[in-house]
């Protein structure tokens, strides 16, 4: 069974759009990804991207993912600082990302860090 679990996002201010890079879940079936919303103030909204796009399984990032779908129901919005995860069963794509839209007009003070713990077979 094979077991990850490393960083996903990293000191990412939130007083600004991003998206987190795309991670490869290489079989992994069920994952979660942990969100941590410290050091001040935020107001987004962030949701997972999923992508059933060839991946490379010796450089994975030899093909990075062109065509992101939104992952259903994974839409949430925070106003306050703290911590959230996704926990996803049953995943048959091969790639996800994390978009953060900011809503405080560039006014957030708050940073993200984020980890991602899968398992497969």
């Amino acid at each position: 069974m094979q077991v990850t679990n490393r960083p996903f996002i990293t000191n990412q201010a939130t007083n600004t759009n991003f998206t987190s890079a795309p991670t490869p879940l290489m079989n992994m079936v069920l994952y979660s990804i942990q969100a941590v919303f410290s050091g001040g103030t935020v107001n987004g909204t962030a949701i997972l991207q999923v992508s059933d796009d060839q991946v490379n399984p010796y450089n994975p990032l030899s093909f990075p993912p062109t065509n992101w779908t939104n992952y259903p129901d994974s839409q949430f919005t925070i106003t306050t600082t703290g911590s959230t995860t996704w926990n996803v069963e049953g995943a048959g794509y091969n790639w996800v990302r994390v978009v953060f839209i900011d809503l405080s007009g560039g006014t957030a003070t708050a940073t993200v860090n984020a980890v991602i713990n899968g398992k497969g077979f």
